[in-house]
């Protein structure tokens, strides 16, 4: 079975970032390695990472250029055959990551996929 990296980059995410990190402890396939690359948030970012750290495999907290870097930093710390990249204000549903490798497994010369969108109004 192919593993699955996911990077999370995120800045001051306190609002979404339990509800996008529950999605993850919540999915049906679990061998996934998940990276938080942290801007040097100034809120409770760090303080909900580390609620799930047994989830988390690699964090690094530091300044650094946005969202677009982190997600470069955490594309070269990656190991996993299937590279993800979820926003902090993003969930996927429980069976995501089934049909992430459901559809590789089956479609050898996918080497893309993409997911539609539900939108959550909060208001």
């Amino acid at each position: 079975m192919p593993k699955i990296s996911i990077i999370i980059p995120v800045y001051n995410g306190e609002n979404y970032l339990s509800q996008t990190l529950d999605s993850l402890a919540a999915q049906t396939f679990r061998d996934f390695e998940l990276i938080i690359i942290d801007g040097a948030s100034t809120d409770k970012t760090l303080e909900i990472i580390h609620k799930y750290k047994d989830i988390v495999t690699t964090l690094i907290s530091e300044p650094d250029n946005g969202m677009y870097f982190a997600v470069n930093k955490g594309l070269k710390l990656a190991d996993g055959e299937i590279l993800a990249y979820l926003n902090s204000d993003d969930m996927y549903n429980p069976d995501t990551l089934c049909t992430v490798l459901n559809t590789f497994s089956k479609n050898k010369s996918c080497n893309i996929l993409y997911g539609d969108l539900q939108f959550v109004d909060t208001t």
